[in-house]
């Protein structure tokens, strides 16, 4: 059992404070010899894991939190990390590909955990029709043209590169929150999407490479087959939605 944690991004800092108010471990400025950590953020610097994990008495638990299509696959520190340590994934086929690829076994999946502030806010005080907030790309900067350009008289928030805490003023003051991955063909992006659901907004995304991840949210959020399938009107919610009932 892990006796720390330590984190290497700041989008995991919410999801490290809660783990260490559960599990009643601390959260390390910095790592620690004769411990056992729990890693969040490790792909980020590998090598400065790898090398203080050398060098002294130190067990690390790895967060898996990359897309199997993410460039930090192709660094050789990530995979011998991954290969010499428990690793847990967020995602069932992250979880199988890495071991048919690299011979990486799992150890179980995880959960990204969130503050529930679903009954903090008022539903009336959000002025936000449609939210994305992640790094820019090609495709979703089509998005946004698309739908901007589709629903001009609505308020649509494409908000890049935002990960401190004016995220949550954001997500609290929207209807719904889009989950557009950043990679083609890869697991649902959960961090986003929990984060949403916690501060009590529905979101939209088209489903996923992860069978497993697809089943669990299908109850949970609006999949879609399109973006152009996105209905902003009063009475109607983005066709093809598994809740009818979910309306703007």
């Amino acid at each position: 059992m892990a006796t720390a944690i330590c984190i290497f991004s700041n989008i995991h800092i919410e999801n490290a404070l809660l783990l260490s108010i559960r599990l009643k471990i601390p959260i390390l400025k910095e790592l620690r010899e004769n411990e056992t950590i729990l890693v969040m953020g490790s792909a980020v610097n590998p090598y400065h894991l790898l090398h203080f994990q050398f060098k002294h008495k130190v067990t690390y638990y790895i967060f898996q939190a990359e897309n199997i299509a993410s460039d930090f696959f192709d660094n050789k520190h990530y995979i011998s990390l991954l290969r010499r340590n428990p690793v847990f994934h967020y995602s069932q086929y992250n979880a199988d590909e890495c071991y048919k690829r690299w011979g990486i076994k799992s150890c179980g999946l995880f959960d990204w955990e969130f503050l529930n502030r679903n009954n903090l806010y008022e539903t009336c005080n959000q002025p936000i029709d449609l939210l994305f907030y992640g790094y820019p790309n090609e495709t979703r900067e089509k998005v946004e043209i698309l739908l901007k350009e589709k629903y001009p008289d609505k308020n649509i928030v494409f908000a890049y590169a935002v990960y401190d805490d004016s995220v949550i003023e954001l997500i609290t003051r929207a209807k719904y929150v889009l989950n557009i991955p950043y990679l083609e063909n890869t697991s649902l992006e959960t961090h986003r999407i929990n984060q949403a659901l916690a501060c009590g907004c529905k979101v939209i995304s088209k489903r996923s490479n992860c069978d497993y991840l697809n089943k669990k949210y299908e109850s949970k959020i609006i999949f879609i087959d399109s973006w152009d399938e996105i209905d902003l009107s009063p009475t109607t919610c983005p066709s093809h939605c598994n809740n009818p009932s979910l309306l703007l």
